[in-house]
C-alpha cells in the first residue's frame, strides 16, 4: 500500500497488515520463496483456526459443568459466541483471500488521472486516517490490559480440589478443561494456559482491528469522492493553476538559458572583433 508520503507515515493499515501475515493470513509472497517458508505460514494459519476449536470444546465442557449455575451458564454462552465469530473471521481471511487483498490494494489507489492531492482531498484522508489510528488505540489499549488481567488468574482457586471451578472470570480454564491443580501437570497447564491465551488476544484483536479499518478507508475512498464532486471546479482550477506555474517557470528558465547564450555568443563574437582588430589592422577600413 503506497500513499502519498505526508499520509504514509500515519498508515496503520500497514502496521495491522504486517501482525496479521505473521500469523499466515493474507500473505503476498514472491515466486522465488521456499517451500518450508510456505509451509510453515500454511501450518501457522491452521494452527490458529484450530487453537479457537479447542476453546471452542473447553467452553463447551465448562458449560456443561455450570449447567446448575444461570450466570456462569450465560457467560460460557457469551464466551462460546465469541470464539465462533473469531473462527469465522479467521476462515474468512482464508476463503477470500484475494478479494481482501484486492480491497486493500485499492487504498491506495486515491489518484485521480495519476494527478496529486488538492489541498481539500488531502485534509480528507488525513482526518480519517487520524480517526483510523485513535479507533486502533481504543481498541489495543483495553484488550492488553484486559489480556494482561486474565493472565493474572491463571492460578487455582484456594480449593485447589476445585481447580478453576466454578470461578468463570477467568478464561483460561476453558484452554485445557481438565483437572491439574493437584497434579504433575499444573505447571505445564499455567504455562500452557498463558501462551495460548495470549495468543488468542493477540489474533482477536488484530482480526478486530483490521475489520474496523476495512471500513473506515472504504469510508474515506468514499468520502475522497464525495468531495471531488463537490469541488470539482475548484479542485480544476487548482491543479490547472499548478500547471501553469510549473509551465511558468519552465518558460522563464529557458529565457534564462537563451539569454546566457546570446550573452556568451556577444562575448566571443566581440573578443573575435577585438582580436581581428589588434592583428590586423591594415585591413579594416579606414573610416
Amino acid at each position: 500500500m503506497q500513499f502519498p508520503e505526508d499520509l504514509q507515515k500515519q498508515n496503520i493499515m500497514r502496521l495491522n497488515l504486517k501482525l496479521i501475515q505473521a500469523c499466515g493470513y493474507l500473505r503476498e509472497d514472491p515466486a522465488g520463496t521456499k517451500r518450508i517458508i510456505s509451509g510453515c505460514t500454511g501450518i501457522i494459519r491452521y494452527l490458529l483456526i484450530v487453537l479457537f476449536a479447542t476453546f471452542l470444546v473447553g467452553a463447551l465442557v465448562e458449560m456443561y459443568r455450570l449447567r446448575d449455575n444461570p450466570h456462569d451458564l450465560g457467560e460460557s454462552l457469551v464466551f462460546i459466541i465469541t470464539v465462533t465469530k473469531s473462527m469465522a473471521k479467521l476462515v474468512s481471511l482464508i476463503r477470500y483471500r484475494n478479494e481482501y487483498l484486492q480491497l486493500i490494494h485499492s487504498f491506495s489507489d486515491i489518484y485521480i488521472h495519476s494527478s496529486p492531492l488538492t489541498m481539500k482531498q488531502s485534509a480528507v484522508m488525513k482526518a480519517y486516517i487520524s480517526l483510523a489510528n485513535k479507533l486502533v488505540k481504543a481498541i489495543w489499549y483495553p484488550s492488553v490490559i484486559m489480556t494482561l488481567a486474565f493472565l493474572g488468574k491463571v492460578t487455582p482457586p484456594e480449593d485447589r480440589d476445585k481447580d478453576f471451578v466454578p470461578a468463570w472470570e477467568s478464561s483460561s480454564r476453558v484452554t485445557l478443561p481438565f483437572q491439574t491443580a493437584n497434579s504433575p501437570f499444573y505447571i505445564f497447564r499455567v504455562t500452557y494456559a498463558t501462551a495460548v491465551t495470549t495468543v488468542g488476544y493477540y489474533i482477536t484483536t488484530t482480526v478486530n482491528t483490521f475489520g474496523f479499518l476495512l471500513v473506515i478507508y472504504t469510508t474515506a475512498q468514499f468520502a475522497l469522492l464525495a468531495n471531488t464532486l463537490k469541488y470539482a471546479t475548484e479542485n480544476i482550477l487548482e491543479l490547472n493553476c499548478k500547471a501553469e506555474g510549473a509551465s511558468k517557470f519552465r518558460s522563464k528558465y529557458l529565457c534564462v538559458r537563451v539569454c546566457v547564450c546570446v550573452c556568451v555568443c556577444v562575448y566571443i563574437y566581440g573578443t573575435f572583433i577585438t582580436y581581428k582588430m589588434y592583428l590586423l589592422p591594415h585591413k579594416l577600413p579606414i573610416q
